[in-house]
This record gives structure tokens, C-alpha cells and sequence, in this order.
């Protein structure tokens, strides 16, 4: 998983979005950034999946 959030948040290091990693680190009580946004297609894929 480290492998996949690296390389993810190498694709978006200091974009406008969130990188996975940072969204990855809110659910385990991390601080969001300020000032970014969800990517509107990741939005739409994790509304998309199926509730647990």
C-alpha cells in the first residue's frame, strides 16, 4: 500500500487535489490541507463503489 500512496502522490505532489495519501491519512485522523480539492473523477469512482 506505501508503494501505491507513493506513487500516486508522486503524479499530484502540490496540485490543486488531494493526493490518495492525503485522503488515506484523514481517515486515520490526519489533518487535511487547506486550500485543495477532491479530484471530481476520484469522487465520483468512491461514490460509485459499494457501501461496506
Amino acid at each position: 500500500m506505501k508503494a501505491l500512496q507513493r506513487r500516486v502522490d508522486a503524479l499530484d505532489r502540490g496540485g490543486r487535489y488531494l493526493t490518495l495519501g492525503e485522503v488515506l491519512d484523514h481517515l486515520d485522523r490526519g489533518d487535511l490541507p487547506e486550500g485543495r480539492a477532491v479530484n471530481p473523477v476520484l469522487k465520483a469512482c468512491l461514490a460509485a463503489l459499494p457501501d461496506a
